[in-house]
């Protein structure tokens, strides 16, 4: 059993030197963000989050303790065939972004 527990997510660390458990999700996300686009805290307003599982909840409550609109899509709240155009619609998003980069 914890004694405390840092997180409104799931617990993925165990601390056992002080009984504590946290989630390392969300702090991972924000770090490969802030490594692979340095500038996006100042440029972006809001965040579109694709899915609704357990590394996705972290990343929301991470994304919106930097005070970041979030969008949340998963399946159950979207049409198949809206969230099918939407998925594309990223894909090629990124796709655009990764050859800036290079």
């Amino acid at each position: 059993y914890l004694d405390k527990v840092n997180t409104r997510s799931g617990v993925n660390v165990v601390r056992c030197a002080d009984k504590s458990g946290f989630n390392t999700d969300g702090i991972g996300f924000l770090y490969a963000l802030d490594r692979a686009f340095d500038d996006w805290r100042s440029k972006v307003r809001g965040v579109l989050v694709l899915g609704s599982g357990g590394a996705a909840r972290s990343v929301v409550e991470a994304l919106a303790d930097t005070g970041k609109s979030v969008y949340v899509l998963n399946r159950e709240n979207v049409p198949r065939i809206r969230y099918r155009t939407v998925l594309q619609s990223a894909r090629r998003a990124y796709s655009e972004l990764h050859e800036r980069r290079l």
